[in-house]
């Protein structure tokens, strides 16, 4: 493995569609969901509903996410995993661009997935921004180095 550049990790953070959140609930039980999501070079903020992620992040902010791109015919592989805490984003002109910036980056797939205008979307009930504070990323390994493949010991 070799460990990817700032500027190769940014771009995986704004380009790549899913991420996975890895939360802890309040009775230390750790929850992993995917989530789409938007990059903004110091942060990343997702929406959601009601339910176990945002109970989970009420009662620990503290999280993890990794996100990944993975090319299948090679098997060659890119991570990036970024820590940061989790807060709900209260001021609904901020919560408003980061809604304005989801449905950009997913406009396609609105339309493609739901036959809808790339304005209307799902109902948000909340915008949670992840402060990040600590980000790596790995590659399966470049030109001459090892290359480690899924599944290989």
């Amino acid at each position: 493995m070799d460990p990817l550049t700032r500027p190769e990790i940014d771009q995986i953070l704004a380009e790549s569609p899913v991420a996975h959140l890895g939360v802890v609930d309040e009775d230390g039980v750790p929850y992993v969901t995917p989530l789409s999501y938007v990059y903004t070079g110091d942060a990343i903020a997702f929406r959601t509903l009601e339910g176990r992620r945002i109970a989970a992040l009420r009662a620990n902010p503290r999280v993890c996410i990794e996100v990944m791109e993975y090319e299948p015919e090679g098997g060659d592989w890119l991570s990036v995993i970024a820590f940061g805490t989790a807060e709900i984003v209260e001021d609904d002109i901020a919560a408003g661009a980061f809604i304005a910036q989801l449905l950009h980056k997913y406009e396609q797939t609105f339309e493609g997935l739901f036959g809808l205008p790339a304005r209307a979307g799902p109902t948000v009930a909340y915008v949670v921004r992840v402060l990040l504070d600590d980000v790596s990323g790995r590659t399966s390994g470049r030109f001459l180095s090892t290359r480690t493949r899924p599944g290989r010991l």
